[in-house]
């Protein structure tokens, strides 16, 4: 669906906040596969990356940062 290298967006939400985040797809990651460990450490922090998921996702990277979120959010931009 997504490829390295494209602009996605999404909206999350945390304590109440709602925010819109753009980024950049930095990994296609296979079904029941997880992020890479050596290039994300980040998203194995704290309470972890959590379960792999049954279908194919994405990294994707806002600045420097890398986030894991659930494809059904994401949205191409243009």
């Amino acid at each position: 669906m997504f490829k390295e290298g494209q602009k996605v967006a999404w909206t999350s939400q945390s304590g109440g906040y709602v925010k819109d985040k753009v980024g950049v797809v930095a990994q296609v990651v296979p079904a029941k596969g997880y992020p890479d460990r050596d290039r994300f450490l980040h998203l194995y922090k704290s309470a972890g990356v959590g379960l792999c998921r049954d279908h194919e996702s994405y990294v994707v990277l806002v600045g420097k940062r890398p986030y894991w979120p659930r494809v059904s959010h994401l949205k191409a931009v243009k």
